[in-house]
């Protein structure tokens, strides 16, 4: 059975990206894609990639939208968002033209090792937007089937303290970052980007750094040590990573390993539905 679910995985993934690829979508002279591009590429795709996304967590994610739009027009807007999801399943991706190219798969090879962390494609920036929904979809199954959620993670912005509001978000995004690198649609620097201070953390300038990239390696050997649903659900029982436990993670990492007697695995919301 779980033979035969790889192998519908795998050619339902050859021809999406076969009808993906097959579509000439327009771009500018500086070979990014365009508005009118990028629009008609989400429209077009949307379903697919939502239906590539469930495939390779084998597990649906329910009512999500997906709409294009300038995003520089929308309030509280952040001149690094490519995309915003607006909770539990509205996402827009911005339209601007700063995105490298429609799929990072689809990039000839020669182009991809010119490529850095900071080069975004559509479909993955969509694929991003996706988890988040997935990432909310769990927080409230768990809170549904009476386990503990930790608080900051129940609404990100509001929590009271700033550290620990930053440790949930750059959790919630170092894992959205990680599942779109598994789905082959985020570059890795070889030399990826540590804080090494707490001032590092704070500065402005490293946002991107710290809490998507950096945040990525984080996540990393969490999801890969109790699996892709398990991982979460013992992510979001727990307090955030403190800026202490995001200088050293092993710190983070034994925490959350010292509270699984009191989460067993088989308590868990269903992990038989992670891809074996």
């Amino acid at each position: 059975m779980v033979i035969l679910k790889k192998i519908l995985l795998l050619v339902f993934l050859i021809v999406v990206s076969f009808t993906q690829c097959s579509q000439d979508y327009p771009r500018n002279k500086e070979g990014k894609p365009t508005s009118v591009g990028i629009s008609n590429y989400i429209t077009e795709n949307k379903y697919h990639i939502i239906d590539e996304v469930q495939l390779f967590i084998n597990e649906p994610i329910y009512d999500i939208e997906i709409y294009s739009d300038d995003l520089r027009e929308y309030t509280s807007h952040d001149s690094l968002e490519l995309g915003r999801t607006y909770i539990p399943g509205e996402i827009i991706l911005t339209t601007e033209e700063r995105y490298v190219g429609y799929e990072l798969k689809s990039t000839p090879n020669f182009k991809k090792k010119n490529l850095t962390y900071d080069d975004k494609f559509v479909k993955g920036v969509l694929i991003h937007e996706i988890y988040h929904c997935y990432f909310n979809q769990v927080l409230r199954e768990m809170k549904m089937m009476g386990f503990i959620v930790s608080s900051e993670y129940n609404n990100i912005v509001y929590v009271p303290s700033h550290e620990y509001g930053f440790g949930a978000e750059f959790m919630e995004e170092g894992f959205c970052e990680y599942m779109t690198f598994n789905m082959g649609e985020c570059i890795r620097d070889k030399r990826e980007f540590k804080p090494k201070s707490i001032e590092e953390i704070k500065d402005p300038n490293n946002i991107s750094k710290v809490k998507y990239e950096y945040a990525l390696s984080f996540v990393e050997p969490i999801i890969q040590r109790y699996g892709i649903k398990y991982g979460m659900a013992v992510i979001i029982r727990n307090k955030p990573p403190s800026y202490k436990e995001i200088l050293t993670p092993q710190i983070y990492y034994d925490r959350l390993e010292s509270g699984l007697e009191k989460f067993p695995v088989q308590d868990s919301i269903a992990l038989s539905k992670n891809p074996e």
